[in-house]
């Protein structure tokens, strides 16, 4: 059994400390997860001793990216068909080797190749994950460091999300994004939300929640960014009648 799982009463104090449980298993012996371990108990350690938080910060902002090393590493695998030392295919090595399918390391090849392009045109701020990266994919050339030059001049980093980046490409475009999509900013009690939260749920069952309220806020929207109790009541018979008609279509 491995000699890091003891009991240790520093567990009580840091819910991060599962290392030092006394769970009576044994540890992976995947190497990836056996140096996730050693990195914990080395960090544990650091912490608890002197540690330098700017090497730390560092650390984080450094593993931020990690998936643009991930997409480079699988675009040579893929493009340069390393894979066929061991495999037929790369989408059957992306599965039996990465345990991930195809499409999810495609994903990440794309995102890279946003990253790498926004690295070479000088940018300090770049997205921060695979599904920020994949928003700007389908944008090429000038056109892609344009969009992404006017985001980070009107965002904070911390304001930049994916849907913060389909937002922004889908009004550049001129684009109506679906309603699952779209976010709204809502004037709105917390009374009259569960009010609303409540009739959805009885007029549509929970399935329907969703769409009632996303119908709301576009309602909303287009009444000034407020909802009243009034102006619900205006729209409660339209929404009834067009789920009816949604469900019978069916």
């Amino acid at each position: 059994m491995n000699n890091y799982y003891k009991p240790n009463p520093r567990y009580l104090a840091n819910p991060f400390d599962h290392i030092y449980q006394d769970n009576d298993v044994e540890v992976s012996n995947r190497p990836e997860i056996k140096e996730l371990e050693d990195f914990a108990i080395h960090l544990e350690d650091q912490i608890e001793g002197s540690f330098d938080l700017e090497f730390l910060t560092f650390q984080i902002r450094n593993d931020q990216l990690a998936f643009v090393r991930t997409g480079l590493i699988a675009a040579q695998i893929k493009f340069k068909k390393l894979y066929k030392e061991t495999h037929t295919s790369f989408d059957h090595y992306s599965r039996d080797k990465l345990g991930v399918s195809y499409w999810q390391i495609d994903d990440t090849i794309k995102a890279t190749d946003v990253v790498m392009e926004l690295v070479a045109n000088g940018f300090d701020v770049l997205p921060q994950n695979v599904n920020q990266g994949e928003k700007l994919a389908h944008i090429r050339g000038s056109e892609r460091v344009r969009i992404w030059r006017e985001i980070v001049e009107t965002y904070q980093p911390h304001e930049i999300t994916g849907k913060t980046i389909e937002e922004y490409i889908a009004r550049q475009q001129e684009k109506v994004l679906p309603k699952s999509t779209q976010t709204y900013n809502v004037e709105m009690d917390d009374e009259l939300y569960c009010f609303l939260w409540a009739l959805g749920h009885f007029i549509f069952g929970i399935k329907g929640v969703t769409e009632f309220l996303s119908a709301l806020m576009e309602t909303s929207k287009k009444l000034g960014n407020s909802l009243t109790l009034e102006g619900v009541h205006q729209q409660i018979d339209r929404l009834y009648q067009e789920r009816n008609l949604q469900v019978n279509s069916e």
